[in-house]
């Protein structure tokens, strides 16, 4: 495939969302969404069953065979509900393999455009790193979490549903601890972008360090030195130890508080249900279903923050995965016509610069077709990079340069690299 095809197969540059990657598999993913819905809905119907049968059996004239048919419900539910819950998780495995195909093939494809000059501001182990890492990253949430998210997201507006229609007093005291529980959770995360952008970092230097570690190992078993001798690594690992040790003393008391007020709603809804029924205004297969109902109200949420816990994490990786993927392709204009004049090589105040070190500023001059130019200076004065222009593996950041009479962008690049 030519450059100029595979720039026109690109997609549109647009940053890529959580959204937007379930587009590379529509299909799939709708399965697996439309499956832990319907899982949702059915894990109800067993409560509901029980809470029926207790109605047949506590009425005046109980009914045996209504019993059963109602057990039977039950039961055909569990069953329904475990088979669709797998199809939900398969379909969902499906999709996320081909996201990661997806996604991978085109950083790939998308490496293979950019110019040289790319390669000079991200190392090889951040590029590795966003290949496997943050790709793998994002398969992890897709392809495990997404259904388990969908059905504890759903499970909550449901059984409140339920439990508001048959009794809106024990339905209140079941979402009691839900303010408690929201004010624990925004002290525990407030600033957590700011801690994730510390704990990638901290990743990176120790990426960086280990990958210099690796290629001076050599080194290391000839002269029978320690890690320790390469202090960087040592440095990193030892500052994330005790980054991660400040990050879980800061978190866990909010977190347990968080967890424990989720998980309280029976200790209200039992001793308020058992008062209304001393006092006659509940029955006792509506405190029944309170009992079973009350802990599928608020503890999904508690499932939900632990799936959704990386979801820093996983917006940071996406943001390294679309800072490659949006970064500008070395541009060919194949069709360019190569021109007729004379083939001058002319620079206009030319400036690059490699990070923050700056090595050309404001270089112009003229190199005549036929003729023979020198570039003279000491080393580090930017003949090579003057070379490396002039060839495109890299495009100035400023300036222009021209050969007959023509921007070096706007010829096709095989005709120039020929020249």
């Amino acid at each position: 495939m030519t450059r100029n095809h595979a720039a026109a197969d690109r997609p549109t540059t647009r940053p890529l969302s959580h959204t937007g990657l379930l587009r590379l598999a529509p299909g799939m993913f709708a399965l697996a969404i439309g499956c832990a819905v319907v899982s949702a809905l059915l894990s109800l119907v067993p409560l509901w069953c029980i809470y029926k049968i207790a109605q047949v059996l506590l009425s005046p004239l109980p009914d045996a065979h209504a019993a059963l048919v109602w057990g039977l419900w039950a039961l055909a539910a569990v069953l329904l509900r475990w088979l669709i819950m797998t199809l939900s998780h398969v379909s969902a495995h499906l999709a996320a393999f081909e996201l990661l195909r997806q996604l991978r093939s085109r950083i790939a494809r998308h490496l293979g455009e950019v110019p040289l000059s790319f390669f000079s501001q991200h190392s090889s182990a951040d590029l590795r790193r966003t290949m496997s890492d943050d790709v793998g990253a994002l398969e992890g949430f897709f392809a495990h979490s997404l259904p388990d998210s969908v059905s504890a997201a759903i499970m909550p507006p449901l059984t409140l549903t339920v439990l508001f229609i048959v009794d809106w007093r024990l339905a209140l005291a079941c979402i009691a601890p839900l303010p408690l529980a929201f004010l624990a959770q925004m002290l525990m995360v407030k600033g957590s972008a700011e801690r994730m952008a510390q704990w990638q970092g901290m990743q990176q230097r120790i990426s960086q360090s280990f990958s210099e570690y690796l290629q001076g190992i050599q080194v290391v078993k000839s002269f029978g030195l320690t890690s320790l001798r390469f202090g960087s690594l040592s440095n990193d690992i030892r500052g994330a130890a005790e980054w991660v040790a400040g990050f879980a003393r800061k978190s866990s008391l909010f977190w347990v508080v968080f967890s424990g007020l989720l998980s309280a709603s029976l200790m209200i809804v039992a001793p308020l249900g058992a008062w209304l029924l001393l006092n006659g205004t509940v029955t006792l297969q509506t405190l029944l279903l309170f009992l079973l109902l009350a802990p599928a109200a608020l503890i999904p949420l508690l499932r939900l923050t632990y799936m959704l816990g990386d979801q820093v994490q996983r917006n940071a990786a996406l943001a390294r995965i679309n800072s490659v993927l949006l970064s500008p392709p070395l541009s060919d204009n194949a069709d360019a016509q190569i021109p007729d004049a004379p083939l001058d090589l002319c620079l206009e105040n030319v400036c690059h610069a490699y990070g923050e070190k700056q090595a050309l500023d404001h270089v112009s001059f003229t190199a005549q077709a036929g003729q023979l130019t020198a570039l003279v200076g000491p080393s580090g004065s930017g003949k090579s990079t003057l070379a490396q222009l002039v060839s495109r593996l890299f495009d100035a950041d400023s300036g222009s340069i021209t050969l007959g009479g023509t921007e070096l962008r706007d010829w096709p690049l095989q005709a120039l690299l020929d020249r």
